[in-house]
């Protein structure tokens, strides 16, 4: 007996989508926290390793053998180790959870404040988690240098972090729409299996 392939379209996974939003907006405040805290965690851990793979490349740190290719498909291949983990572990990501509230919203699954329960914790969750994660990794353990004394890693860092502030706020918005976009087709991606 042969199984046949389900293919689903737009409609189903949309449907999809909204369902798996019922356990996000009808949680504990403290898991809804925790979930989002180690969402902001694994993204900044992929940052990390994004950061460590691709410092070797920087043409800025080594003019004489940066090569902006390759730096820049590492940061690009490597970051998203992150998000691969937020959605392996069931973690509340923000941006993903804002497509799947807004889904299960549409069909009327979650009223709206179930929706801004959901998206507040979960966004506290993620900056806390984050911010965790770099206190952890900057000065506690040294891995990107000591403040004040910043590493390869820890002037790539400051670089990228500065690179992201001197933009214009028109830039960053559409950069932030990219950026999410790209989050949110991964997202929609993993309710299609």
């Amino acid at each position: 007996m042969s199984k046949e392939k389900i293919l689903y379209g737009v409609d189903t996974t949309f449907e999809a989508v909204a369902k798996k939003a019922t356990p996000k907006y009808k949680t504990t405040p403290g898991r809804l926290l925790f979930a989002g805290f180690m969402a902001g965690a694994f993204i900044a851990f992929g940052f990390i390793l994004a950061v460590i793979a691709s410092a070797g490349y920087s043409p800025k740190l080594f003019p004489d053998r940066g090569n902006i290719s390759a730096f820049k498909l590492l940061l690009g291949a490597v970051f998203p180790v992150g998000l691969i983990a937020v959605i392996l572990a069931g973690a509340d990501l923000w941006t993903g959870n804002v497509q799947f509230l807004s889904a299960a919203k549409a069909k009327r699954y979650a009223d709206f404040k179930s929706v801004l329960y959901n998206w507040f914790g979960s966004y506290g969750g993620n900056f806390i988690g984050s911010i965790f994660l770099a206190l952890l990794a900057v000065p506690l353990t040294g891995l990107f240098g000591h403040v004040g004394d910043p590493n390869t890693f820890g002037q790539l860092a400051i670089g990228i972090a500065t690179g992201k502030v001197s933009k214009s706020i028109l830039a960053l918005f559409f950069l932030g729409i990219g950026c999410n976009w790209l989050v949110n087709v991964a997202i929609w991606q993993s309710a299609r299996v």
